[in-house]
């Protein structure tokens, strides 16, 4: 076919033929020439105004050879065209499209798929071509989006609201093929989730029959999207807050709730509902006393109460949400109770810092895994959450006397340095718990009702009959000269004072649990009591028959027990119990101090320190009694008193390792359960290892040491110094100054350094080290066959002399005659030099 022309002269090669090429452009079928319809150009429509003439075709056709020997042109019929509609096909251009690849560790983009949908013919008009997703196609704007684009790269996409264009339920839609365009593409998105769902096709199939008959093939295109996601972990639950573990306190930063097995960080949802964790009709939003929030790196969430706020009903559990969520979509969740606090109160003997508080529900004096607990601060003060729905059993909205005590035990008296010896326990509605309560405690359990039980105690103390002992706090009341306060003070006092002094006495001499020598006294006194006596407990007389009583409960349940061992001593012992409660008599009517607490607290220091350590030395046989009497009236307990050094004030420490400084009351440096190196200021200073083995230096000033667990090493330094070691084997050295030294249990070695120091080995294989020119040192319980001395500046046995004098015992530098010890109830016959060894 030869170049054809058009009416206005131009001409265009159409195409070559031969005579055997199919026409599909014929009705009929059969051969013959097809004109290329790219170059044809339509009639355009009519606009309403004027007509347009089509242009008139003109061709000719010429035979041409094999060897392109050509015949004449024979010229063919002029003809016209009024509308040519040309053909549609699809093909997949992109047929591989892939999900972004987001599990970790890799992160990939998605890649997107295409399909390129083409016409043939005119392209001076746009073209509406419909298409059809197939039924095996995967859900539409689930798994991906559509959007199609120009050749000039203009892009929008087909999804809007509510729906697309001509969008139905049978996912037909339209695409138009812009005027002077021969194609459009279509693209396709996948939608990056976090589902293995394997791959999924989208497939494409233009028109249907019954609206568009210009298709042509292929008229149906497949893309292909990849799933690349690996399988992503949700967060693993490892603390379950609805059970388990308890947390007691606002504001407490809780650890790995969930952790993420893939390794990923996590954030955390917090939101209130019922209690079946259904959505409240309040939405998502957080009730206006709490506050939740979350540390994704340290993984830590963290409950607090809006100080200004309390939940409407205090009795009332309510329920969150708690969903932890890790990048991708993966989430668990739980549903967290939280409780608001209504149990807060005071430890007092002093105020007690560091005791654990909690609620024994079965009332063995022991905290039970499942029992609520809490740890009083540095006044002293706790919180505690009792969840209502275990321990409530009668469901009356309140903790009855009947479904159990509150109990502390442990931590530190903060006005005398010394550790609490004594559980006390409580009614479980008290604000206060001292050794008045355990009293009150006692009475209800043996069958009387609370508000007669307060009253006997009053009572048989002769304390007024309006004061609340289960909410008085006695220091408070006394310091604002509150009606009762000083002898609420005095009467507590007194009786911490006894029933700790009488421990120490039987448990010297008895295998039995303190909680339980404890309750032996408590109850003997309640049985006084309950007879209606009236008990001065600053009478030896008054005290003797309570001692006896408290031994022979400890008889019933220790058999090793001697308990007549005990009973020949009980008189003078009384004697020195109630020497001790005088000294609080006075204290209270001639304070020396600055207060009334603070003169109280200085007889304590002594009574419950070295005079409770002197009473377990005569239980165990260490000391005798009438030593005992000795040291502990008169003149000598006088001066006991007047060296007694109270800890005040905040202390600035030269701090290593891992302490913290204390929060309580002053000139106190607080150990942790680490290992710890702390030092003393120039002040009067309190040092609290804990646990851990620790280094304390008092440095200057009369210091109170603690070791606590694990094996320490203790220096008072300068000044009058108190050591307790605690637990462990532990290295005391008094340093210079008059110092008492404490090894408590464990193998200890004591070194009262210069000065007339006094040294308690305690429980253990101790050694006490002697050293000329270095003081005389009183060692209350040397053990035959169990301690050894130590001769220190290269003396030897040979140049000792051991005296006997009345009952003491003297070890002396036989040339010089300077005394290195004095023992008290070991005769000198029983030292030789199998009692002395080296470090």
């Amino acid at each position: 076919m030869s170049p054809m022309s058009t009416d206005d002269g131009t001409r265009k090669v159409v195409q070559l033929g031969n005579v055997n090429q199919a026409n599909s452009n014929l009705y009929y079928g059969g051969y013959g020439w097809l004109l290329k319809p790219d170059y044809l150009t339509p009639a355009p429509p009519y606009d309403g105004y004027s007509f347009y003439n089509p242009p008139t075709y003109y061709w000719s056709v010429q035979a041409i050879d094999g060897t392109r020997a050509a015949s004449p042109f024979v010229e063919g019929k002029p003809f016209t065209i009024s509308d040519f509609p040309g053909k549609v096909t699809i093909a997949a251009t992109d047929p591989n499209a892939a999900e972004a690849e987001t599990a970790p560790p890799a992160i990939e983009a998605a890649n997107p798929g295409e399909f390129t949908i083409t016409r043939t013919g005119s392209l001076d008009k746009d073209l509406l071509v419909p298409f059809k997703l197939n039924e095996n196609t995967t859900a539409n704007f689930t798994d991906y989006e559509w959007s199609y684009e120009y050749f000039s790269w203009r892009e929008f996409k087909i999804i809007s609201e509510p729906l697309p264009p001509l969008f139905n339920l049978e996912q037909r839609v339209n695409v138009i093929i812009p005027a002077n365009e021969r194609s459009v593409k279509i693209v396709v998105r996948p939608v990056d989730d976090s589902r293995v769902e394997g791959d999924e096709k989208v497939v494409i199939s233009l028109g249907t029959p019954e609206t568009y008959n210009n298709v042509g093939e292929p008229s149906t295109a497949t893309v292909t999207i990849a799933d690349n996601e690996r399988n992503n972990n949700p967060p693993e639950e490892k603390i379950k807050l609805s059970t388990g573990t308890r947390y007691n306190s606002s504001g407490v930063n809780i650890q790995d709730v969930y952790i993420d097995p893939d390794g990923q960080k996590l954030t955390y949802q917090l939101t209130e509902v019922n209690s079946d964790g259904t959505p409240l009709p309040t939405g998502d939003a957080l009730p206006s006393w709490l506050e939740f929030s979350f540390d994704s790196d340290n993984n830590t969430i963290k409950f607090t109460q809006k100080s200004s706020e309390n939940p409407p009903d205090p009795r009332v559990k309510y329920y969150f949400r708690l969903t932890a969520t890790d990048p991708l979509g993966a989430s668990a969740s739980q549903i967290v109770p939280i409780y608001y606090s209504i149990y807060s109160g005071l430890v007092i003997d002093g105020y007690i810092s560091g005791a654990t508080l909690f609620l024994d529900a079965n009332k063995n004096g022991i905290k039970d895994s499942n029992e609520p607990s809490t740890t009083t601060d540095g006044g002293g003060k706790f919180n505690l959450d009792i969840p209502f729905d275990i321990f409530d059993t009668n469901k009356n909205g309140e903790i009855d006397p009947e479904e159990g005590h509150l109990v502390a035990t442990g931590g530190t008296d903060t006005a005398t340095g010394l550790p609490l010896e004594t559980p006390v326990t409580a009614p479980p509605d008290s604000s206060v718990v001292t050794l008045l309560t355990s009293l009150v405690a006692d009475l209800i359990d043996k069958g009387i009702a609370p508000e007669e039980a307060q009253s006997l105690v009053k009572a048989a103390l002769t304390l007024p009959a309006d004061v609340d002992l289960t909410n008085l706090d006695p220091i408070l009341a006394t310091n604002n000269n509150q009606p009762g306060g000083v002898e609420t003070l005095a009467a507590m006092v007194k009786v911490q004072n006894f029933i700790t002094q009488t421990a120490a006495l039987i448990d010297g001499a008895s295998s039995a649990a303190t909680k339980d020598l404890v309750k032996a006294v408590v109850g003997s006194i309640a049985n006084q009591m309950q007879s209606g006596a009236v008990l001065n407990l600053s009478n030896a007389a008054v005290l003797a028959p309570i001692i006896q009583q408290s031994a022979a409960k400890i008889q019933q349940i220790d058999p090793s027990f001697n308990s007549q061992q005990i009973i020949q001593l009980i008189p003078q012992a009384a004697t020195v119990m109630a020497t001790a409660n005088q000294r609080i008599d006075t204290a209270v009517a001639n304070p020396t101090g600055a207060s009334i607490p603070e003169s109280v607290a200085r007889v304590q220091q002594v009574a419950l320190g070295p005079t409770s350590q002197d009473f377990k030395a005569v239980g165990t046989g260490n000391k005798t009694i009438s030593q005992v009497v000795a040291d502990n009236t008169g003149a000598t307990l006088d001066s006991r008193l007047q060296a007694v050094v109270l800890p005040v004030g905040i202390a600035a420490p030269v701090v290593t390792g891992d302490a913290d400084l204390g929060s309580n009351s002053g000139n106190r440096i607080d150990g942790t359960n680490g290992d710890d190196i702390l030092t003393g200021t120039s002040s009067n200073d309190v040092l609290m290892g804990m646990r851990g083995n620790d280094s304390l230096d008092g440095a200057i000033g009369n210091d109170t040491i603690f070791g606590g667990k694990g094996s320490d090493t203790l220096l008072g330094n300068s000044g009058g110094d108190v050591l307790y070691a605690g637990r462990g084997a532990d290295n005391l050295n008094g340093g210079d100054g008059n110092d008492i030294l404490l090894g408590g249990k464990g193998d200890d070695l004591l070194n009262g350094g210069l000065g007339n120091d006094t040294l308690t080995g305690g429980k253990g294989l101790d050694k006490f080290l002697l050293a000329t020119n270095s003081g005389t040192d009183t060692i209350t319980d040397f053990e035959i066959d169990k301690d050894l001395f130590v001769l220190s500046n290269g003396l030897t046995f040979s140049q000792l002399a051991v005296v006997q004098e009345n009952d003491r015992t003297f070890i002396r530098i036989a040339q010089t005659g300077e005394t290195l010890a004095i023992l008290g109830g070991i005769p000198a016959t029983n030292i030789g030099s199998v009692n002395f060894g080296s470090i």
